[in-house]
């Protein structure tokens, strides 16, 4: 076998190798596709399932602590008025 043949033989074991990485490629990045997919697709159900139901405000501890503080204000700022008055 010359060079230029060993050279060409190269280059098409090359460019083979290359389609085959490209194969996996993008069967790895399919099979990705696919579980997530599904996992968006559980995400969805889970959604779906609490779709009506509704937040209780009153044991959420964040708006309790907010609704607390609104109060606290509301009534900083009715004891100014009356003060005032």
């Amino acid at each position: 076998m010359c060079i230029a043949e060993t050279s060409r033989y190269v280059a098409a074991l090359f460019v083979k190798l290359s389609e085959l990485v490209s194969e996996v490629q993008v069967r790895k990045f399919g099979k990705f596709l696919e579980e997530y997919a599904s996992q968006l697709k559980d995400v969805e159900d889970a959604l779906e399932e609490s779709k009506g139901d509704s937040w209780d405000l009153m044991l959420d501890p964040v708006a309790i602590e907010v609704f607390n503080e609104t109060m606290i204000c509301m009534d900083m700022r009715a004891c100014s008025m009356n003060m005032k008055n």
